[in-house]
């Protein structure tokens, strides 16, 4: 009698503009989309096949007393050590970890119209800040400029993948 092929196909997760999603399951791949300003950050350990990726808005959090809790993945101090935690939790290991960045451009960025709130800009700086205090650094990114672009992580292989109109490549 032949045996029932049980294998799940290949699955694509979708991380939305402030979510974050991680897998330790070899076939998925996690892939985000339309990083104007936004960062994509996706984290991966190569001996557990553990991934995760978040799509961040803004730099910080406004803590306020008279303010709800934001959604973690909404901004970078809260969502990166979120997304690293997630990972954590599903048996990745915070010193075997390799990230990957994308985004940070200036869409709006014109000769005649400059990109006053430099969001792109400040959500870079914001990281690079953040990833020092952490003890961790980027292996790989494609950060800054004026297009936008999308993200995917293969999570068997940690191969992340930037497209958009500048381009494809791999970091």
């Amino acid at each position: 009698m032949p045996q029932a092929h049980t294998e799940r196909p290949p699955t694509q997760i979708v991380v939305a503009m402030a979510d974050m999603k991680v897998s330790s399951r070899k076939r998925d791949t996690l892939a985000t989309f339309a990083l104007g300003s936004c960062l994509g950050i996706t984290v991966w350990d190569p001996l557990k096949h553990v991934g995760g990726m978040v799509h961040i808005m803004l730099p910080y959090a406004n803590r306020g007393a008279d303010r709800p809790p934001p959604e973690p993945a909404h901004y970078l101090d809260t969502g990166l050590p979120a997304l690293l935690a997630a990972c954590r939790e599903v048996g990745g290991s915070h010193d075997r970890f390799v990230l990957k960045a994308a985004g940070g451009a200036a869409p709006n960025l014109s000769a005649t119209r400059g990109d006053h709130f430099q969001i792109g800009q400040r959500n870079i700086e914001a990281m690079h800040l953040l990833l020092a205090k952490l003890g961790l650094r980027l292996a790989g990114s494609d950060l800054g400029g004026s297009e936008s672009r999308n993200m995917a992580l293969d999570v068997g292989t940690g191969r992340v993948r930037v497209w958009g109109n500048a381009g494809n490549r791999d970091l």
